[in-house]
Formats: C-alpha cells, structure tokens, sequence
C-alpha cells in the first residue's frame, strides 16, 4: 500500500560517513559536528545515521543525550521525537495522563502496521483500541476524546491520513514507535520470535538502542 502514498521514498539514497558529516557540520558548526561525529565513528555507531532522516535526527539531538553517552539511534529519536518534539505540544495542552496515552496509542499504532505487513491502518480500529488503552490507563474516554487526540496527532505531523487509512509520516517513525511498544509490552522472548522476520529488521535496531546497558545484558542473557 506504501505505493498509493504521494512521496518518493524510493528514490532516496543513504549518505555515505562523510556526507553525514558534511550535513552536521552545516547544522551545527564544525566544533560540534567534529565532536558528535567524531565520538560516533570512535563507537562504530555513526554509519547508522546514514539515512537522510537520521542525519538530521542527529543534529537535532540535545547536548544532554551526547554527555550521556548513549548516543544510539534509538536514544536519538526517543530525544528528539518524545523529549523535544512530542514533549512542546502535549504539555501545553494535556494532563499527564492523556500525555501517556498519546504515546501509547501512537505506539500501539506503529506496532500493529508492522505487525500486519503495512505502513497503513484504518481509522476505525485506531479508534477502538484508543479506547482500550483508555479504559486500561482508567481515564474515561469515549470515541469521540479518542477521535480528537487522533486528530492532534496528525495535525502535529507524526501520522497523516488520507481515505480513512492513517499513515506514518515516514516509515522510520512507524519502526520506532513500534520499538517502544515492543520495550514496553513484550517480552525478550516475543523480540527474539521477531529477529526471524524480515519486517521487524528496522524496528529492533530502534528497540535494541533505547535499551541502557543494564537492559541490554538482561535482555541478551535471557534470548
């Protein structure tokens, strides 16, 4: 279905190490760009941002996550899409709580697409299973409170809809969502099942990367 979808993915091509320097350096100023791409090559992480997107994602990232040292793909989307951008909209206009469910049903979204082999979902069982998530979280939310956070999302741009399908804005937010699905609502066990199937690639890199090394050994000594 991602074929229906107006944009020319297709025809975007990988940066090679020195263009995702090159961009950096033009974002940021060589002192920074030299000192995050510099510490990324040493680590053997940079070659992951070689995505157009990523590159970008990764000038975008805040001072705080590259002093933290874990400065993974993961970490650099969780930092920009939830902390910076997610994070200047929701808490101007909603409570904790829907803040939470936002993010939960954007995720439960994101996991159900590739889950069914699509970069799409029908607005009606979004709908529904925001009202699951609701009932769980103990806010009472009818399809009609549902409907307007759906709204809001694709008015903020990480969905978009069209004919009644809701589509990720690009297929990078949709694996990444996912990830944070997976991180909360599975097992290593269920990830492990997943590792065997090709469309689940993308997304596990993301989820790999969000976990903190204490996680990550957990995670490998139970697989």
């Amino acid at each position: 279905d991602i074929k229906s979808w107006p944009w020319p993915q297709a025809r975007i091509t990988p940066f090679t190490t020195n263009e995702i320097r090159t961009l950096v350096r033009k974002l940021l100023g060589n002192e920074k760009a030299s000192a995050i791409c510099d510490a990324l090559s040493k680590s053997g992480f940079l070659e992951a941002f070689c995505r157009p997107l990523f590159a970008r994602l990764l000038a975008l990232s805040s001072p705080e996550l590259f002093n933290s040292g874990q400065f993974t793909l993961g970490k650099v989307f969780q930092d920009v899409l939830e902390n910076r951008f997610l994070g200047s909209w929701e808490k101007i206009s909603h409570s904790k709580e829907v803040s939470i469910l936002i993010r939960e049903l954007t995720a439960a979204i994101a996991y159900e697409m590739i889950k069914g082999g699509s970069f799409s979902i029908r607005r009606r069982l979004v709908l529904e299973k925001g009202v699951v998530l609701a009932k769980e979280r103990g806010i009472n939310a009818d399809i009609r409170f549902i409907e307007q956070l759906v709204d809001q999302i694709v008015k903020h741009g990480i969905l978009e809809e069209r004919n009644e399908l809701l589509n990720c804005w690009h297929a990078s937010f949709r694996d990444y969502f996912a990830a944070i699905w997976l991180k909360h609502n599975k097992s290593p066990f269920d990830v492990f099942l997943r590792s065997w199937d090709s469309r689940w690639r993308d997304c596990l890199i993301l989820y790999f990367g969000l976990l903190d090394e204490a996680q990550f050994k957990i995670c490998i000594k139970r697989l």
